[in-house]
């Protein structure tokens, strides 16, 4: 038997290409070009199919056939010709692909889930075959019904959807079975309901349903504690729920398992089949799970959230599945069951096989060395795990720094993302936080002796530490959350090169710092400049790397210091959507505490600008709920507990915007490169490939594929979450950095006042 097969690089195709794959059939993949989906299928099947069977690459290429396509395309993007080939050519249809996003906009699903059921029903026409359709719909086109019994004959809309993502499935539903109808033709329509696997998140392997799960209390994790310990706060997160509710969810492989057999053995016609488990999981199961990964309680209330805190208004983005926490609802399977019995096996899922779906924290790496390895004269010093070696380095000392970048922003801009794609390639050194964790105040020409500079580098930002020991330390202090280091906030103090730098380009910081306070106390006086450029020589010399990147949150306020010190360094500014970045803002700790502090400074009739940013106030000349935010101690519930508009945001957004590009606005093209993040998500490698050639180093195929995979477009469009009053004002607190970009020729890109609306 011949399938066509659409989605089986997905989470679900992938368990049913699994148990198909055990027959003789062989195999057309519909997939989106420029992908190899044989590739991706090997590497995931050893992860979906868990009883030891394997195929090798070689023979999975002798029974697949790949076929590129658009889904959204007529004909699928092919001529009429080899449309009407490829329909001939199949015994079966299994239309597999779709969108799960439960909150995408409404457009881009059925462009997705109806637009591509049209297409592939036009496919299972186009021939004389004739070939069977197999359709994946989902349990949960039975929308808004919150209770009773849904049959699996039954298919209304009559009481609306719970979100986006089941209105488009239905109307996909809808249209396959009107063509059924009208065709006479044998169709199977399967139902499944939330599948989820009890394997961590892997790289090789597809999403599942619940991975928002880990995402959502991962974020909360690193928001609010310290080198894995939880943190102070008395912030929870309230949702509208039913403890007495229940929702199903059933394991992919025995999911898969049904689905093939249904398949193989449903009668001729329209037939549809709820797959799904027998038991269902208690709502107060997920609150468990959510409360035993995340510091941070989750309660269900009966009715409306009244004044949602931050970080309900951060949870938004997942607003989609939340209504199914007060659903109670069961399932026919009678259907189901009359075709193939009773389930092969049954494996009950429980707390521990849902903590073991969202991975217990354990983190995988997205980009592995073997994908891409930098060449070989510019090997990593330091391989995960290993201690820091300073007489061991793969780097070529010959190969001096040719060129000097800074990438500056306001932050919140993707700059951390880009941080990671940067340190992927072999030609770039890659500085995460530098300026922002040294700060330092010296003129470039101000002579300095060695051991100088080496405190300058060395000693603790009072500020960085006071949020760590507050449990309101940024999610980009990587040291604190390291296990086994020498210094902690409590009693040595981070070091400032240590608190985000160090870590960014080694396993063993520590190790590192030793080799610095070995060698820069050592250095002859001279001046600032001078130090700088002989730190970054060092770093590429145990680093690899001949083009220096340093890329800062805030760093737009400091491009005059950086042009003064580095007359003919380049720059790229890197920018976000004013709105979106001002609600991202208003959710980090650091941007947060900027704000209070310069409110505070203004209660004070200080001048921000002229304030060093070393400088401790004295807490009893602050208004009290502010004290502690510049004490020894920022405490998170008094940080992220006042009230601050996202507006606030918005003018701090204009504000730094504004004198960044009154400082940049005179640097000629070859210097000055302006980057946006909206560029960056639509057309990742396009974007990456010309930042490539700014900074003068190779245009890497393999680099930018793995660039390509660390964008996640999903970060976008935080702030049509906003009521419609806080969008208007934030858009209008925007209108000065918006006008400021379009001043300078890259309106266009700054995804401004317009896009906001």
């Amino acid at each position: 038997m011949h399938w066509a097969i659409t989605g089986a690089t997905g989470f679900l195709g992938i368990h049913i290409l699994g148990e198909l794959l055990r027959g003789d059939d062989t195999f057309t993949l519909l997939s989106r070009p420029p992908l190899d989906p044989i590739t991706r299928i090997g590497k995931a099947l050893p992860l979906a199919v868990t009883d030891g069977q394997v195929w090798t690459e070689e023979e999975l290429r002798e029974r697949f056939t790949v076929v590129a396509v658009d889904l959204a395309a007529p004909n699928l993007g092919l001529s009429d010709e080899r449309f009407r080939e490829l329909a001939d050519s199949a015994d079966a249809i299994l239309h597999c692909a779709g969108s799960i996003e439960l909150d995408a906009d409404l457009a881009d699903l059925r462009r997705t889930n109806v637009g591509g059921t049209t297409r592939i029903l036009e496919l299972a026409e186009a021939g004389s075959r004739a070939p069977d359709l197999f359709h994946v719909s989902t349990a949960f086109v039975a929308g808004k019904r919150r209770s009773g019994l849904i049959c699996e004959t039954e298919l209304a809309d009559g009481e609306g959807f719970e979100n986006n993502y089941e209105q488009s499935k239905f109307e996909a539903e809808s249209l396959v079975r009107d063509w059924a109808q009208r065709t006479g033709r044998r169709v199977v329509v399967l139902r499944p309901s939330a599948l989820i696997v009890d394997r961590p998140p892997h790289p090789d392997f597809p999403l599942h349903p619940l991975s928002f799960l880990s995402t959502s209390a991962d974020s909360g994790m690193r928001l609010f504690s310290v080198s894995g310990r939880p943190m102070r706060t008395k912030m929870s997160i309230r949702l509208r729920g039913d403890l007495n509710g229940h929702l199903n969810y059933m394991p992919a492989d025995e999911a898969a398992d049904e689905m093939v057999r249904l398949m193989r053995l449903a009668p001729d016609g329209l037939s549809t089949y709820h797959v799904v488990h027998h038991h269902d999981v208690a709502v107060q199961t997920l609150v468990d799970l959510f409360n035993a990964l995340s510091p941070i309680p989750l309660t269900l209330v009966d009715g409306p959230i009244e004044d949602p805190n931050l970080l309900e208004r951060r949870l938004r983005w997942a607003s989609g599945f939340f209504p199914y926490l007060a659903h109670s609802r069961t399932y026919d399977t009678t259907g189901t069951r009359a075709v193939i019995g009773e389930p092969h096996r049954e494996t009950i899922v429980d707390f521990d096989y849902l903590l073991g779906s969202v991975g217990r924290y354990k983190r995988y790496l997205t980009f592995k060395p073997e994908q891409h390895q930098p060449r070989e004269t510019v090997a990593p010093l330091v391989s995960v795990g290993s201690p820091f070696d300073v007489t061991a380095h793969g780097a070529d000392p010959a190969r001096p720094i040719r060129g000097l970048t800074f990438i500056v922003t306001v932050g919140r801009s993707g700059s951390t993302a880009l941080s990671r794609i940067l340190t992927a390639h072999p030609d770039v050194l890659s500085l995460n936080e530098f300026y922002l964790s040294v700060r330092a105040s010296s003129a470039a020409d101000q002579p300095l002796s060695g051991e100088q500079f080496w405190r300058m580098l060395a000693e603790p930002h009072p500020i960085f530490d006071s949020m760590v020991r507050g449990g309101s330390a940024m999610p980009e202090f990587i040291y604190p959350r390291l296990q086994g280091t020498r210094f902690d906030a409590n009693t040595t103090g981070i070091p400032a090169i240590s608190m985000m730098t160090l870590p960014h380009l080694s396993s063993d910081p520590d190790g590192v710092f030793d080799a610095l306070a070995a060698e820069v106390p050592t250095w002859p006086g001279q001046t600032s400049r001078m130090h700088y450029e002989q730190l970054f020589a060092w770093l590429a010399k145990h680093f690899g790397g001949t083009v220096m990147v340093e890329r800062s949150a805030m760093s737009l306020s400091s491009v005059s210091w950086l042009r003064e010190t580095f007359p003919d360094a380049k720059f790229v500014h890197l920018f976000r959507n004013g709105p979106d970045t001002a609600v991202s803002m208003s959710e980090h700790t650091g941007f947060r505490l900027m704000a209070l502090i310069q409110d505070a400074l203004e209660l004070l009739d200080l001048d921000p600008e002229r304030r060093h940013p070393g400088l401790r106030l004295d807490p009893t000349a602050i208004p009290i709920e502010l004290a502690s935010l510049v004490g020894d101690t920022c405490e998170v519930d008094t940080l992220m507990g006042q009230n601050l508009p996202i507006a606030r945001f918005g003018r701090m957004w204009s504000e730094l915007i504004v004198t960044g590009e009154a400082e940049l606005a005179d640097l000629s093209a070859d210097r000055y490169l302006p980057l946006s993040y909206a560029d960056l998500v639509a057309d990742t490698r396009s974007s990456l490939a010309q930042l490539a050639s700014f900074l003068d180093v190779e245009v890497d195929p393999k680099w930018l594929e793995f660039g390509a995979g660390v964008i996640d477009p999903k970060y976008t469009g935080a702030s049509a979450r906003l009521s419609a009053e806080e969008l208007q004002a934030v858009v209008e607190s925007c209108v000065p950095g918006a006008a400021c970009l379009a001043k300078h020729a890259v309106g266009a890109k700054a995804g401004g006042v317009s896009a906001a609306r």
